[in-house]
């Protein structure tokens, strides 16, 4: 009887737990809809963080990974789930007419809110890091231009239409699209580049802007930088033609687009391939004159017009801002200004952007008024040009704006001015508000130029080293100069090849600025007279001839500010040039030649001076006057002999002082007292040895600085190394400590750097053996380390430091160190090298491995390895044997992206450990042959990999992999070559 009821049990409770599931279902489905609302709440908020770090991404020029749009795919297949399932819930839930519940709907979708709560939950277990968003892009053979896109079925997309095609037409080589000044040329085939890039029509895209004065020489090297060809300045011009021709023809089907021709020239004098059928190539160029098209024997020419009425007003408005609803009035208003533009794109957007965010209709009668009334006296088309874009510069914020703007217009077509120069000049000229330090000053510079920017009056840019540039637009330019020509007067000649100076007569009373600069003159024979002169610009030009005497006669130059006299082989200066008294900036700079200055001490106004490259031998009489001195530059001027005592002390609005290599440094520091320079922000100076910067760091003011750079020895120790032309390149440290040429670490005492210290460069340091020696253990923002042929270096770091330094370090290079064994040397300490970004290390030929496999937990900040020319390496990374890590243990580098390995020869393991690496994106293998393993776990298919990994079809197949599905996604990368796998076996 107990087994008939035990049994009976057993069978209602195998009935009732499926049941009671099912009552589950029923009883629970608001419970299980709002927890599903819940869970998918919370996706939602991570699926809007990815969605931030994947735009982010975009801006960075970089492409969100593929499992990242999976995983955004499905979050989003699974909310319309969830949406599905709540209208469902609203809609299903009862039945006879509302009266009674639906228990069959409510069970089914108690049961499936049920089963999408755990996708939901496994999607957010997936959600991916920032770090593994994306990856970078490969490296481009042609660039993205900054352009706004044309409008469809406009007349400049047509026309776009209409050169594409005949740019894909096989039998036309040549295109020419000309047109006035400012209508659009440059903007179209910006357009076409892009498309072109994207489409992969050609193996490369060269853009090439042209100046107005034509120069080959310039227009080849132009042409070369961009296919990365170094054309020497030696070879005469059929050898660089040639040169030229033969890199283009390598890059087989390019296209080649000339910028704003002004003139015609022979292809094969510049070294262009001329374009056929059977090379692929093409040349597409823009012009002002159909004539310059022609001489260039173009195939095919279209003209670019003027926008009509429709297009020049929906451009207009584009500019116009869109928090502007513009009243019936106004708007008529509107539509007569834009007409006055001429339906020129330039005109346009400048003079949009002038009215932007006004709907006043008095301003607007005023704006219509005055872009009727400019007076212009240029003739021919241009006339209407110019006086539209003087509308926008009268519009122009302030009368020191407009001043700036103009002061452009002294440099040549096309230059590139560099900010900091030109705001210089700005502060000497008074141009900009004197009152605050030179910082402020330098702000409001900066601030005034963005102004200028944003008025589309000046383009900006800023080049691969960060130093930011602007430049002026040909017509603004033009423009400018135009406007100068009555008041304020200026005479611009700048970069027109002129030879011989102006004419006695030509230098007329009233003129305010004049620049010659970057010209072939050679003599300043003449006696202006020019009272109310106040820029005079003649850097750049040979100047080794005859100077009259009464040249810079005070009398006559009474009001000059700005001398520029930089970038010339003048030999010396005539003593006018001291009569000078209102003069508050006087550029020497790479004049060579120059021997001797004559006396300053009238030039009490002087605000900045630079005699850096200089061959005087003696500071020049009278300096310890100028007591009104901001900027001083001394730097590289090795025949210099004598400073006397005092002089640097006694100029107390000093703020930034440069000198670099000047052998005299030493009585600088120790006899002028410099802490008495209350105001000094910005130094750079260069020491003979240690034991004088040491005691400097020790009781200097280094550690008041906002910014500095220190050398001490020899800062350009071979040329191959750092050569003259990198010099500008160290000035863009922020606190740069330089070691060159030095006896360093013969003592175990420790050598001071400034706390403050933020870069470290080591060169030709003999006896170096750690760099421990240099109490790094008090440089807390050391961020970048270079050391290079310190020959007694076995290890940059030692078991013997015990200590956490170089915590902030971010990217360290090593190169040609003969003896170094590896970088770190023992077990590691905590925190040393936690932020480094990337390690470096070239033709160091003693290096056995980087490190131990206990330091791998230290650099989960590191993203580049790069190891060249280390024949003796073995192990990438080695194990200790005091190292207590499991067989089993994988290494995670998380950041981890590039990775080169060439010519390492001897190389047989990168680690015994697997990495995985889920960021990585490059990888570049070449001459590694002994290696036997691939350790690497880098993470799904989707993955794009870049790089190359070289080597003999044998080598590739007998590869082991740590992790198999590696092999396939980085099989791509593999080129084979041939060679002996034995050739580099031990003897």
């Amino acid at each position: 009887m107990v087994n008939y009821f035990t049994a009976v049990l057993d069978v209602v409770k195998l009935l009732w737990d499926p049941l009671a599931r099912q009552i589950s279902y029923v009883k629970n489905v608001e419970k299980n809809v709002e927890n599903l609302r819940k869970e998918r709440d919370v996706l939602t908020h991570e699926e809007s963080d990815v969605t931030k770090e994947v735009e982010r991404a975009k801006l960075q020029r970089r492409d969100p990974k593929a499992k990242v749009n999976s995983w955004l795919k499905d979050v989003n297949d699974v909310k319309n789930e969830v949406s599905d399932i709540e209208k469902e819930f609203k809609e299903n839930m009862r039945c006879l007419k509302e009266c009674l519940p639906n228990y069959y709907n409510r069970r089914k979708l108690s049961k499936r809110a049920l089963e999408t709560t755990s996708k939901v939950k496994e999607l957010k277990g997936k959600v991916i890091s920032e770090d593994a968003i994306a990856v970078d892009q490969l490296p481009p053979t042609a660039h993205t231009l900054p352009t706004p896109s044309l409008r469809a079925k406009t007349s400049a997309e047509i026309i776009s239409e209409q050169i594409l095609g005949w740019i894909k037409d096989a039998k036309i080589g040549m295109v020419g699209v000309y047109g006035m000044g400012g209508v659009g040329k440059t903007t179209i085939m910006m357009n076409i580049n892009n498309r072109l890039k994207d489409a992969k029509l050609f193996q490369s895209i060269i853009w090439v802007t042209v100046s107005e004065d034509l120069n080959l020489k310039r227009l080849q090297t132009d042409i070369a930088k961009k296919v990365q060809l170094n054309l020497q300045e030696g070879d005469d011009e059929v050898n660089r033609a040639a040169k030229l021709h033969d890199a283009l023809l390598t890059r087989q089907k390019f296209l080649l687009i000339l910028d704003d021709l002004w003139k015609s020239f022979p292809l094969e004098k510049v070294g262009i391939p001329e374009p056929n059928e059977e090379n692929g190539c093409k040349i597409a160029l823009t012009s002002r004159s159909l004539d310059v098209c022609r001489g260039m024997k173009t195939d095919k020419n279209v003209k670019v017009k003027e926008l009509s009425k429709e297009e020049a007003w929906d451009l207009f408005k584009d500019h116009l801002g869109s928090n502007v609803v513009l009243a019936s009035n106004v708007q008529t208003i509107a539509k007569l200004v834009t007409e006055e533009c001429g339906g020129l794109p330039l005109a346009l957007i400048t003079v949009g952007e002038a009215l932007r965010d006004i709907d006043d209709v008095h301003e607007w009668s005023h704006a219509l008024n005055q872009l009727r009334s400019s007076e212009c006296e240029i003739e021919g088309i241009q006339d209407e040009v110019f006086r539209r874009l003087q509308f926008s510069y009268n519009r122009l914020s302030n009368e020191k704006s407009r001043a700036c703007f103009l002061y452009c217009s002294l440099y040549p077509e096309d230059y590139k001015i560099p900010v900091e120069e030109v705001i210089k000049y700005w502060i000497c000229e008074q141009l900009i508000d004197e009152r605050g330090d030179i910082q402020s000053q330098i702000d409001n510079g900066h601030s005034i130029v963005n102004g200028l920017t944003r008025a589309c009056m000046l383009e900006s840019f800023i080049d691969e080293v960060g130093i930011k540039y602007i430049k002026m637009h040909d017509l603004l330019r033009d423009m400018a100069i135009d406007i100068t020509k009555h008041n304020p007067r200026f005479i611009v000649k700048a970069g027109t090849g002129m030879e011989e100076l102006l004419k006695d007569e030509e230098w007329v009373g009233d003129v305010e600025r004049v620049s010659l600069m970057s010209n072939r003159i050679h003599n300043l024979v003449a006696t202006p007279n020019c009272p109310k002169l106040t820029t005079l610009f003649l850097q750049g030009n040979p100047l080794e001839g005859h100077i009259t005497p009464s040249f810079f006669r005070n009398q006559h130059m009474c009001g000059l500010k700005v001398l520029d006299l930089s970038d010339s082989r003048i030999e010396c200066l005539p003593d006018s040039l001291s009569s000078l008294v209102n003069l508050r900036a006087l550029v020497l700079t790479k004049c060579c030649y120059l021997s001797a200055i004559p006396s300053l001490a009238k030039l009490n106004e002087l605000r900045l001076l630079d005699l850096s490259f200089t061959n005087i031998d003696q500071l020049p009489q009278g300096m310890e006057r100028l007591a009104n001195l901001r900027f001083l530059d001394l730097s590289y001027m090795y025949k210099l002999e004598r400073i006397d005592a005092g002089v640097i002390s006694k100029l107390p609005h000093l703020e930034h002082f440069t000198a670099w290599q000047n052998k005299l440094i030493l009585s600088i520091i120790l006899d002028d007292q410099m802490e008495i320079l209350t105001r000094l922000v910005h130094l750079r100076l260069s020491f003979s040895n240690l034991v004088t910067f040491s005691h400097y760091v020790q009781f200097g003011q280094s550690h008041k600085l906002k910014k500095f750079s220190f050398s001490i020895g020899n800062i350009v120790c071979k040329e191959s190394y750092i050569k003259l032309d990198e010099i500008n390149y160290l000035y863009e440290f922020e606190r740069l400590v330089y070691l060159g040429d030095l006896q360093v670490g013969t003592r175990e005492s420790l050598h001071l750097l400034p706390a403050n210290t933020v870069d470290l460069i080591m060169i030709e340091c003999s006896n170096f053996t750690r760099l421990s020696l240099l109490s790094l253990q008090n440089v807390e923002g050391l961020k970048f380390c270079r050391i290079t042929w310190c020959f007694s270096m076995k290890s940059v770091l030692s078991v013997k430091d015990n200590v956490s330094f170089l915590t902030a370090l971010e990217h360290l290079f090593l190169e040609s160190l003969p003896n170094l064994q590896t970088v770190c040397r023992g077990v590691a300490t905590p925190g040393t090298f936690q932020s480094l970004n990337s390690i470096i290390i070239y033709d160091c030929y003693k290096l056995k491995n980087l490190f131990s496999v206990g330091w791998l937990k230290n650099l989960q900040n590191l993203e580049k390895i790069s190891i060249k020319n280390c024949n003796e390496m073995t192990d990438l990374v080695t194990e200790e044997e005091d190292e207590e890590i499991s067989a089993a243990y994988n290494i995670t580098l998380p950041k981890l992206k590039n990775l080169y390995l060439l010519r390492v020869n001897k190389l047989k393991k990168i680690c015994s450990k697997v990495l995985v690496c889920s960021s990585m994106v490059l990888i570049q293998i070449e001459g590694c042959s002994k290696l036997k393993k691939i350790p690497f776990s880098v993470g799904t298919s989707s993955m794009a990999f870049q790089g190359e990994i070289r080597g003999t079809r044998k080598w590739w197949n007998t590869l082991e992999w740590d992790d198999p599905a590696t092999k396939p996604l980085l099989h791509p990368l593999f080129k084979e070559v041939e060679g002996d796998d034995n050739d580099d076996d031990d003897n």
